[in-house]
């Protein structure tokens, strides 16, 4: 158990793109505490997984989805949005004009 909860950590840290270091700081979850975790050393309390799954935006049921397609669609959103904020206004209205044409032909 202890192996499948450091794999999934650093699997779901790396999906979002925060380091471990990172994932302690904004969880409020001591440094020592999550690499214990990780070393497969400590369990962590059932507290402590739903406070580290509240800083991944996942629940605690998604934890134990290896396969966790709704976080990999989060990652996606995250990047559109990314990409989208850094167009032009101009070429934002183009993107989403596009888009309503390609939704509109999808169904032909």
């Amino acid at each position: 158990m202890e192996e499948f909860v450091s794999k999934r950590l650093q699997e779901l840290c790396s999906n979002a793109g925060l380091s471990l270091y990172q994932l302690a700081r904004r969880s409020g979850i001591s440094t020592s505490s999550l690499y214990s975790i990780l070393k497969g050393t400590a369990s962590p309390r059932l507290s402590t997984l739903a406070e580290l799954c509240k800083t991944l935006e996942i629940t605690p049921a998604q934890f134990f989805i290896e396969d966790n397609a709704e976080g990999h669609s989060k990652d996606r959103e995250r990047k559109l949005e990314e990409q989208f904020s850094e167009l032009s206004v101009t070429n934002q209205k183009f993107l989403l004009e596009f888009m309503s044409l390609l939704i509109a032909f999808q169904g032909l």
